[in-house]
């Protein structure tokens, strides 16, 4: 029986840097929780999640379940007789840090979405971040960069909006690619 983690595409890439550090995988799926549900349903994971807070795991409800994830942290904590802060900085020293900044939105007209698409169709964001490539296109373009940060634009499913997602190393990196991403999108 696998022991394999979900995260959806833009979720945070720690998710397989802890499953790595057990000898796991990852899948990584489309944003929407349906998609690790059917994981779920098909045994080939323990736990799954998505950047919505959302995490099921093997034996609970193949669905997107935030008090679930409060209760496993309280359990652990209670376990280990650790505070919360001491147990993510355990976590920080065995794999690492990144700041996922939260999804920038921007309302989109037909005429926006459609340029902002057409540019995620090319290797073209040209700011100062050195390029590992576009290459996944799992649920928008996610634009890989070579010292592990990220960027994924996507439009919503449920909204009018386009969604902006980042992670790195810093909160200051993450605001630059932030700022840098929005310039990209905005620009004519």
């Amino acid at each position: 029986m696998e022991s394999a983690a979900a995260r959806s595409v833009a979720t945070s890439e720690l998710v397989d840097a802890a499953a790595k550090a057990r000898g796991q995988k990852t899948y990584q799926t489309p944003v929407g929780f349906k998609y690790i549900g059917q994981l779920i349903r098909e045994d080939k994971i323990a736990m799954g999640g998505e950047e919505s807070a959302g995490l099921t795991m093997r034996g609970h409800v193949p669905e997107k379940d935030g008090i679930v994830a409060c209760l496993l942290v309280a359990e652990m904590m209670a376990a280990r007789g650790a505070s919360i802060s001491r147990a993510g900085d355990g976590a920080v020293q065995e794999i690492g840090a990144r700041i996922l900044a939260g999804a920038r939105e921007f309302a989109s007209d037909g005429e926006q979405k459609a340029s902002a698409m057409e540019k995620s169709k090319t290797d073209a964001f040209d700011a100062d971040w050195k390029k590992s490539g576009v290459g996944d296109r799992t649920d928008g373009a996610k634009f890989a960069f070579e010292d592990g940060t990220w960027m994924l634009m996507r439009l919503s499913g449920t909204e009018p909006l386009l969604r902006l997602y980042v992670e790195a190393e810093s909160a200051a990196a993450s605001a630059k690619l932030v700022k840098d991403a929005t310039e990209w999108i905005l620009k004519g």
